[in-house]
């Protein structure tokens, strides 16, 4: 199997989580140590667009600031928090949502240069992830003859990536386990 950009090496990354306790060594030791790779690999490809933003401090102090001042508040005067898809966010009225929004406008165009940095660091990402894959060096092979028979798709799905031999060959070691 091919890994042509580097959002596949993602992916990759991020489905070999799955496949971690294979009961064989072998195999075991090819996810880990590929994993390990992808992560430095990632790691130097993002430290350019990683780190503090100039500027987050202040913004993100006056984004709370807002936000708790047109918040629903508990008897007590604390902000009501609220479950979320994102987490617990602030509960607003209807009319102090539009009044807070406003304002979040207001702070970010005041906040415009950490605002731009953010956008650009953002585009960046999303470039650097449909870029060519370059670190096939990083992916380390284990011989497909060690599969055992009690895998999962989800776990097969991502071993593929791992195993030596043409695409054609793995496809058929895969379906000789079912």
């Amino acid at each position: 199997m091919v890994i042509e950009t580097n959002q596949d090496a993602q992916d990759l990354l991020d489905g070999l989580g799955q496949s971690k306790q294979t009961p064989v060594t072998k195999i075991e030791y090819a996810v880990i140590r590929t994993e390990a790779k992808l992560k430095k690999y990632f790691h130097n490809l993002f430290q350019p667009i990683t780190g503090a933003v100039k500027g987050w401090k202040e913004w993100d102090k006056g984004r709370i600031t807002l936000l708790e001042r047109h918040c629903k508040k508990d008897e007590k005067g604390d902000p009501v928090m609220v479950p979320s898809p994102e987490g617990q966010v602030y509960d607003f009225t209807p009319e102090n949502k539009i009044i807070a929004r406003e304002e979040m406008t207001k702070l970010d165009l005041k906040h415009k240069d950490y605002n731009d940095e953010v956008k650009r660091r953002e585009k960046e990402s999303v470039r650097l992830l449909k870029e060519p894959f370059t670190g096939n060096q990083e992916i380390y092979k284990f011989d497909p003859k060690f599969l055992p028979s009690n895998l999962t798709g989800d776990q097969l799905t991502w071993l593929q990536f791992l195993m030596k031999g043409t695409e054609k060959e793995i496809d058929e070691i895969i379906e000789n386990l079912n």
